[in-house]
């Protein structure tokens, strides 16, 4: 009896020892920049389907801002600790992780991302969404620092953007100071 022996293409071994080819560093950047702005545009757009739908509530905005500004600990810990561990979490021990050991990045990408939702109070559905583009970085570049970047300057634009609104809304207008 004739045994049977499987094709041993190349571009399977080839996908099992480097998910993705190696991009150019001004690939990797663009790439990034686009994960960026993808990560933007989702927020806003779940956000306020969101908001219409009365599907979620946000949390209580001023509070978690005034926060920040009267700890700049706190401040320091949103900004760049929270998103270099959490993509040393979903990303690297996890994401990475697990492709090397079972190589299927989508189905992996999906749980890492479902997991980091959990993770985040509130509303989890743009956090799904952030942490599969996160995976498809990571993925991409090979590299766990681009989505440390990136996710630092996400956290670090949103935290920006709620600290100028609620000064903005919170400050004296100058003609409130004329009429004491």
């Amino acid at each position: 009896m004739k045994s049977i022996s499987l094709p041993q293409w190349k571009w399977i071994e080839q996908i099992k020892q480097a998910p993705s080819p190696p991009l150019k560093f001004w690939k990797k950047l663009l790439l990034s920049f686009g994960v960026l702005l993808l990560m933007f545009i989702t927020q806003i757009i779940i956000g306020f389907l969101a908001d219409k739908t009365g599907l979620y509530k946000p949390t209580d905005f001023s509070a978690r801002t005034e926060s920040y500004l009267n700890n700049p600990i706190a401040l320091i810990i949103a900004l760049i600790f929270a998103p270099i561990l959490e993509e040393l979490i979903f990303r690297k021990l996890f994401f990475q992780f697990f492709i090397r050991k079972y190589h299927h990045p989508t189905a992996i990408a999906i749980v890492s991302s479902i997991l980091f939702g959990l993770a985040h109070s509130g509303f989890f559905l743009p956090y799904i969404i952030s942490g599969l583009l996160l995976c498809f970085l990571t993925y991409k570049t090979q590299r766990i620092i681009y989505p440390m970047i990136v996710h630092m300057m996400f956290n670090s634009s949103l935290i920006l953007i709620a600290i100028s609104i609620c000064l903005l809304y919170t400050s004296p207008s100058p003609r409130d100071a004329t009429l004491s």
